[in-house]
C-alpha cells in the first residue's frame, strides 16, 4: 500500500486482506513492514516544525489540525466534537473512527516521543485553502491535496515516488520491475518511477 494515509486511516482496507507485506505511509514520510510493524524508514517533521505551522496558520485560519503519525492523525477534542462543520462528507467517518483525540494540541505535538511524518487540515473553504498554501510558498516544504479544502505538508524531497524508490532498493527490484497505481497529485511521483504506471 502506498497512501497518504496513517495505519489507521487504513485499517478498513487491511482488514479485507492479509497480502499487504509493506506500507508507504503519509505521502512517503513512513515505509513499514506492517507484519513487525517496524518502521523500516522514516522522514518526520520535528516538533518544532509542526509548531511553526501550527502558529503561523492557526492564528489566520478556522481549520481542523491534524499532526499524523505513522499509527494515526492526532486533533483537538473540541474540533472533533464539531466536526460536521468542516463538511467532510464521507471522509467525516473516517476521520471520527482514526483520529486521536487531545485536549491540548500544543501540549501533545511537544511532549510526544515520536514526530509526525505530515500535517494534514481541512478548510472551511477552497479559498482559505488556497489562501494558506500562498502564505506558504516561500517555505521549502512538500504539499500536497486530494480534497477541495484540505493541505498536506511533508517533508522536503518526501513523495510516494521517492519512498517507493527506497523500498524497491531495499527489496532488490529496479524501477522496471515495479507497477504502481494511482488516482491523485500525491502519486504523480509514484507514477513517474513506476516502470509500468496505472491511473
Amino acid at each position: 500500500i502506498c497512501s497518504g494515509r496513517s495505519l489507521d486511516e487504513l485499517a478498513p482496507v487491511l482488514r479485507e486482506t492479509t497480502n499487504f507485506r509493506y506500507a508507504i505511509l503519509c505521502n512517503g514520510a513512513y515505509i513499514m513492514d506492517i507484519h513487525t510493524n517496524q518502521v523500516i524508514y522514516e522522514s518526520t517533521l520535528t516538533k518544532e516544525e509542526t509548531l511553526h505551522f501550527y502558529h503561523l496558520l492557526a492564528s489566520r485560519f478556522d481549520m481542523l489540525f491534524e499532526p499524523t503519525y505513522h499509527d494515526a492523525p492526532v486533533a483537538l477534542r473540541s474540533q472533533l466534537d464539531t466536526l460536521a462543520r468542516y463538511n467532510l462528507g464521507p471522509l467525516g467517518d473516517l476521520v471520527c473512527q482514526s483520529h486521536h483525540p487531545v485536549d491540548d494540541l500544543v501540549c501533545h505535538i511537544r511532549s510526544s516521543n515520536i514526530n509526525a511524518g505530515k500535517i494534514n487540515m481541512f478548510f472551511l473553504s477552497t479559498e482559505q485553502r488556497d489562501q494558506a498554501l500562498a502564505l506558504l510558498s516561500s517555505e521549502n516544504y512538500q504539499y500536497f491535496h486530494q480534497h477541495p479544502r484540505n493541505l498536506e505538508i511533508n517533508c522536503p524531497g518526501v513523495c510516494k515516488g521517492n519512498a517507493l524508490s527506497r523500498l524497491a532498493r531495499i527489496l532488490g527490484y529496479t524501477s522496471e520491475e515495479v507497477m504502481a497505481i494511482g488516482d491523485h497529485n500525491n502519486d504523480l511521483t509514484m507514477i513517474q518511477y513506476a516502470g509500468t504506471a496505472v491511473a
